[in-house]
């Protein structure tokens, strides 16, 4: 099984990696003391969380959903800047209780009725914020609208 690498190449034929590094930490300047390379791992990732589906809207919208999957992959992994991740993170925190054992835990605060996408996108602003892009450009939300 090889992995589709139609959206990585569509953007590739627009924007190099430096300029893609060079318009995240404009649009996220938070990240501007995250080395290139560290950044060009999450990129690499991005890619290949972004639908390529996406090609079908244009250029424009597919590369802001990019930037923002490369902002929501360093969340979600909780990313400092030197490449190592955190142990803290901004899940929700939930504790249950049951004849005097209690139990605590992290949970993204998904619902039954989440699809698998807003499972993934759901936990961190940056992705609730592609899930915006992706229904406001008519794709959807749902997984099996991404399948190609």
């Amino acid at each position: 099984m090889s992995i589709d690498t139609a959206f990585k190449d569509y953007i590739l034929q627009t924007k190099d990696i430096d300029d893609i590094i060079s318009d995240f930490q404009e649009l996220f300047p938070q990240y501007s003391s995250y080395s290139d390379d560290i950044l060009t791992l999450y990129i690499d990732i991005a890619y290949y969380v972004v639908p390529a589906i996406l090609i079908q809207i244009g250029f424009e919208m597919s590369y802001k959903v990019l930037l923002y999957a490369i902002a929501h992959l360093l969340v979600s992994q909780n990313v400092q800047s030197d490449g190592t991740t955190s142990s803290d993170d901004d899940r929700l925190s939930n504790t249950m209780s049951a004849d005097g054992v209690s139990i605590s835990y992290k949970s993204l605060g998904t619902t039954a009725t989440w699809s698998e996408w807003e499972y993934f996108y759901g936990n961190t602003n940056y992705g609730k914020m592609i899930l915006l892009l992706l229904k406001n450009s008519g794709i959807g939300c749902s997984w099996g609208a991404y399948v190609v």
